[in-house]
């Protein structure tokens, strides 16, 4: 009889332990520290204005990449992260695995995790890559953690990296203005270049611009050796749509020549993403000037004449009042000789 209650009690006593012990594992599969985290990184041209903008990553688990069933289906969710200009890295976007297998049995666990593209914005390239994470709940309480890219050979990591480029347009205005113009004709045609810099991979030159003088048809200007030309009259406006924020541009005038006025020099006013310059005189805009997306950007060329002073006129047209003059003295001579000869007879 004592034998036997003896083997009841350890058998109990053996239960209970198996019990608690189980208990132990389950309760609490958190090792959150050890997971993997994401890392966002998000390439942007000098200048280029991001404004906080949260980019999500779907999580989903997935049967083994070796072909074993998932133990129990955990339900597909996502995790999100913040980027902007000024932060155009994030790191330790949390995943949050441990906390959804907390009450799971012990075995392997696989999720993928992808990117989801931004809803509000456009200008966005996507990261396509697809991560696998495996999670290896063992019964000894010890979680692991193994990464690799969907399709390549596994190998442990412990971050998932994307990476993306935002990619913004913008427009440049240019406009053409002339004081003391009473003599300049309305129809002459003032010549600009415009020459752009590269601001990155994300702000190419293009090959070919788009401009649009007021309430025109829009016209293509191609661009050779990062350059194009267009001509404006006075009064008029251009605007260049579509142009890479972040791409670099200085404004060129060539210099006039009116034969009716005296040209004295020209005053430049440029806005830069909305930030009005101190106005400057000479033919050029500022060099290298950043388009930016936030504000207006705007090139202001204002030709200063004053009229050419009688003496200059007289000077201008001397050659022509003196062949006249000479005409009329020959003619005159002419006639006094044909006067004397007459007289004679």
């Amino acid at each position: 009889m004592f034998k036997k209650t003896r083997i009841l009690i350890l058998a109990a006593v053996t239960m209970t332990v198996m019990l608690l012990g189980s208990m132990a594992v389950f309760a609490a599969v958190n090792n959150s520290a050890d997971e993997p985290t994401i890392t966002k990184n998000v390439t942007i041209a000098e200048g280029v204005t991001l404004d906080n903008t949260t980019v999500t990553f779907q999580v989903k688990q997935v049967a083994n990449a070796d072909g074993l069933t998932a133990p129990a289906t955990v339900a597909t969710y996502t995790t999100d992260g913040t980027v902007s200009s000024t932060a155009t890295e994030v790191n330790n976007i949390v995943l949050n695995l441990a906390a959804k297998i907390d009450d799971t049995k012990p075995g392997e666990y696989t999720f993928e995790v992808s990117e989801t593209a931004p809803t509000s914005n456009d200008n966005w390239t996507i990261d396509t890559t697809v991560y696998l994470v495996q999670v290896l709940v063992k019964n000894d309480k010890t979680v692991t953690y193994s990464v690799t890219k969907k399709g390549e050979t596994p190998a442990t990591k412990t971050e998932l990296t994307f990476t993306n480029a935002y990619k913004a347009t913008t427009d440049l205005s240019v406009s053409k203005a002339v004081t003391s113009d009473a003599n300049v004709d309305k129809d002459t045609e003032y010549e600009f270049t415009i020459t752009f810099t590269a601001g990155g991979d994300t702000a190419p030159v293009p090959s070919k611009i788009s401009g649009k003088i007021g309430d025109g048809e829009a016209t293509d200007y191609t661009v050779t050796d990062s350059k194009a030309t267009f001509k404006l009259k006075k009064g008029q406006t251009i605007t260049f749509s579509g142009l890479p924020a972040g791409l670099k541009y200085t404004v060129t005038e060539t210099k006039p020549t009116p034969s009716t006025v005296e040209y004295v020099d020209t005053d430049v006013a440029q806005t830069i993403d909305g930030n009005e310059q101190t106005s400057t005189k000479g033919l050029a805009s500022k060099t290298n000037a950043v388009l930016g997306n936030k504000g207006a950007n705007t090139v202001g060329f204002t030709n200063n004449y004053k009229e050419i002073s009688p003496t200059g006129i007289i000077t201008h047209y001397l050659p022509y009042i003196a062949v006249i003059l000479l005409a009329i003295v020959a003619f005159a001579l002419f006639i006094v000789s044909r006067r004397r000869k007459a007289a004679r007879y």
